[in-house]
């Protein structure tokens, strides 16, 4: 009888990725710009069977891979090649590591089971319902959410052992993970963070932003296009326009004024019309700032910047600030004056968000507000409150919430 050969571990990746074409074309098209090699200088660490960088090499150990079934073989690939993609890799900033990875691999997890990938065992996952239980912090709606706000809810004291959708993950006794302590109990992979430049993120951003349009189209023609990637393809797709053009717009267009009759408009004399003047009072505008620690100090400087700019440019506007991460910390009141401390001011950080401190604080000391301007990430308790009689402009800073609120105006600082 005729057998065929014992494929070695190369041929056998080799294999999973044409397999991956016909069930799973749009990972495929994306594993096929992998750069895959056997970790032969020992760059995993003991616990990593594979791992790989934001600009898509891969390693793996050969002992790691040959432990795989076929099906969990394609798991791991589409795992990996998922963090270049979503830009897990260059995103982490100052977060802590273990917290981050498992953000990172609940949201590429969840994508995965959407799309009947199967996992190896003790990964962490969510139940069907897409409830995730992290040793008993429970966190719904992760396939909704991205990393940043996984992160957030993630307990403040980390474990690194984890429990996921119902008892599938593995438990794990060293809270500060093994090896390089970037790992958690159930992770097979090792998360490689570079130190890159500004323009290198942004170009390999790009790049894999290129490839994944490029693998949505492929899949598309395949008749087999992912589930729960078209809000990550939309983001890509989605022309970009200048934030600071929109806050403008946006305040213009809400600034309101009162009008009279008791003093005829000058312009509507020569109509034979009577027409209402415009009443120029002092109009009250609040700017507040989310310093529960996801803005960065070059988004806070450039939002000061624009705050205190438009303050300036409307000679009847007063303009009050307020700093805010779950209790009002600071409130200034933007003039002259103290323009060179608003300027000054740094990210102080602080615990969770929440902007009910800022709406009372308004509600009772600036009850003729015509205008709130938040900057924030959008991860705090917005949608609990009652919709103010006061227009509202939310600033959303990069890695903040995607979807809109039930009320107000919505701006993305990553629109730039």
């Amino acid at each position: 009888m005729f057998q065929h050969k014992k494929l070695s571990t190369k041929e056998r990746i080799t294999r999973m990725k044409i397999e991956l074409q016909e069930n799973q074309p749009f990972w495929s098209r994306l594993i096929m710009d992998l750069n895959i090699q056997e970790d032969t200088k020992n760059i995993l660490p003991e616990y990593g069977g594979m791992g790989v960088d934001a600009r898509g090499n891969l390693y793996y150990k050969k002992s790691f891979v040959d432990k795989l079934s076929d099906s969990e073989l394609q798991f791991v690939l589409a795992h990996e090649v998922s963090h270049c993609m979503l830009g897990h890799l260059s995103r982490i900033g100052k977060r802590d590591h273990i917290k981050w990875n498992i953000a990172t691999d609940i949201v590429i997890n969840t994508i995965l089971r959407e799309n009947g990938f199967v996992a190896p065992a003790g990964i962490l996952m969510p139940d069907s319902k897409f409830y995730f239980d992290f040793n008993g912090t429970i966190i719904g709606g992760v396939n909704k959410k991205p990393a940043e706000q996984i992160y957030d809810e993630l307990p403040k004291e980390q474990s690194s052992k984890g429990n996921g959708g119902g008892g599938k993950g593995e438990g794990g006794e060293d809270s500060k993970g093994k090896g390089d302590g970037e790992n958690y109990e159930g992770q097979f992979d090792k998360h490689i963070y570079s130190e890159l430049t500004k323009h290198e993120k942004e170009e390999i951003q790009n790049q894999w932003g290129d490839k994944m349009i490029d693998a949505a189209t492929y899949s598309r023609m395949k008749g087999n296009s992912p589930l729960g990637m078209d809000r990550y393809i939309k983001d890509i797709l989605e022309p970009k326009v200048n934030w600071k053009h929109l806050l403008y717009k946006y305040i213009t267009n809400t600034l309101p004024f009162d009008f009279t009759y008791s003093r005829r408009s000058k312009k509507s004399i020569s109509t034979g019309y009577y027409m209402p003047a415009v009443v120029k009072e002092t109009i009250e505008l609040v700017a507040h700032i989310d310093t529960s620690g996801s803005i960065s100090q070059k988004e806070l400087t450039e939002f000061l910047a624009e705050i205190i700019a438009i303050a300036k440019s409307f000679a009847h506007v007063r303009m009050t600030l307020i700093e805010c991460d779950c209790a009002i910390q600071q409130v200034l009141e933007v003039t002259n004056g103290n323009i060179e401390i608003i300027q000054n001011m740094k990210i102080k950080g602080g615990g969770g968000t929440s902007h009910k401190p800022v709406v009372n604080y308004i509600h009772e000391n600036i009850p003729n507000c015509k205008l709130l301007i938040s900057l924030t990430d959008g991860y705090s308790d917005i949608e609990q409150l009652d919709n103010p009689n006061y227009g509202v402009i939310w600033v959303i800073c990069p890695g903040g919430v995607k979807e809109e609120f039930s009320f107000g105006k919505t701006i993305r600082l990553e629109e730039e």
